[in-house]
This record gives C-alpha cells, structure tokens and sequence, in this order.
C-alpha cells in the first residue's frame, strides 16, 4: 500500500509500514517522480492549483514530460498562475476545482445490442448558474483567477448513458498521472495562455457582431444554407 500526495510542502510519497502500521513518509526526489506516474495519487486539504504547480516546477523532468505528453506549454500556465489576482475576475461563486472520472456507455440498436465503455476524466469546478447546480470549465480561463482555489479528487465515479443520466455509482481513485494530464489537458485545449486569449478575444467580437446584426446567421433548421443551396437542391 502506498501512494503519493500534494501537499502544501511538495510531493511527498507514503509508503505502508506493517510493523508500525502506519505510512512512512519521504519527499519524492527529482530522480524518481517519472517512476511514480502510475502511483495513486492524493491531493491533501487545502492544496491549491498554484501549489500543484509550484510543486510541478520543482521537477525538471516531470515539467518536460507532460508537455509532451499533454501537449501542453506547462512553463507558460505555470508564470501566468502566479501574476497577481485580476480584480475583475468573476470566480467568488466558486469554493473549489475537482478532477472526476466518468465512466460513460453507449447502447447501438442491432440485432445484437452492443454496449461501450469509455472512460475520461474532467477536471471543472461545481457551482450554481440561476439556482441551478451547473459545473465550469477553464478552458478559456487565466491560471491566475482560479490559480487559488483548492484542488479535490471526486472518489465517488458515475457510470452514465450518452444522455448524461447517471445508471450506477463506484469508487475510483486516480493516477499521479491522471491527475496532472487531467489539468493540463484541459487548460491547454485551445493552447498556450497566448492563444487561449486570442481564441477568447475573437470569440467576444464574433459575439458582438451577432448581437449588433453585423454578422450573417443561418438558423440551424436550414443546413443548407451556407453553401447557398435550397431545399430541393440540398436533398440531391
């Protein structure tokens, strides 16, 4: 029995003593963390995004990694974490992030019903949008508004149908690795905090031009439409 968890002094590593029955602990050297990926891994209370982060730059190797491994300017979200709090910022609703797993199963109508599984985590924060449980991403986000937050690990996993409605429930844990490519994976959905600002930049004026009438709409009823081409045309 042993696992490794994020704490506020590092990454520290907990291995079971039977003698002692209790968890001998040492800090994870630089040396070893690549060969800790696939441990359980554990987030301790209180820990926030940035001190993940902090941590994460302790380790040189682990930094060159997962930008491989997640396609992610890992460096670039790290400094961006540590400007200064925005003051406009709008996450005061929000008390903490979670990494979940989901597990979700497809059902296809043949002669033989086939079920499929896939699996994915989600790293999002759960709130409340007009008195209604919602969860919020940060794929469009600056480390430095959420870079405070606490960090969880959901235990509980949902097992659910391509609706999104929940069937069963079972424990999970998560990987060293889960855990970090589940944050870097998602932060870096649309790039570095470089293009993540111009893809949000050119998604609010896209928004201005709608509502100002500017830009040309096509209902959604008429998929035709684009390419110019009218009912009898498209059906061809």
């Amino acid at each position: 029995m042993r696992y490794v968890e994020f704490t506020k002094h590092g990454l520290i590593r907990r291995d079971w003593d039977g003698e002692t029955e209790t968890y001998a602990s040492k800090p994870v050297g630089a040396d070893r963390v690549l060969a800790c990926l696939r441990m359980e891994c554990k987030i301790a209370e209180g820990v926030t995004l940035l001190d993940i982060f902090n941590t994460v730059d302790t380790y040189t190797p682990l930094v060159d990694f997962m930008w491989d491994y997640s396609w992610c300017p890992v460096a670039e979200f790290h400094e961006q974490a540590r400007l200064p709090r925005p003051e406009d910022d709008d996450t005061d609703h929000l008390e903490y992030l979670e990494i979940r797993r989901i597990l979700e199963v497809e059902r296809f109508p043949t002669e033989n019903p086939v079920r499929e599984m896939y699996s994915r985590l989600d790293f999002s924060a759960p709130g409340i949008d007009d008195g209604r449980p919602v969860r919020f991403s940060f794929k469009c986000s600056p480390m430095n508004e959420i870079g405070h937050l606490p960090v969880r690990l959901v235990d509980r996993c949902p097992l659910e149908d391509t609706e999104g409605h929940a069937e069963e429930e079972f424990e999970t844990s998560f990987s060293l690795l889960e855990v970090l490519d589940a944050i870097y994976h998602d932060i870096s959905f649309f790039g570095g905090p470089t293009q993540v600002a111009a893809f949000c930049d050119k998604l609010g004026r896209r928004h201005e031009d709608i509502d100002s009438g500017e830009a040309t709409t096509i209902p959604i009823e008429e998929p035709g439409a684009e390419r110019g081409l009218d009912k009898e045309e498209e059906a061809e």
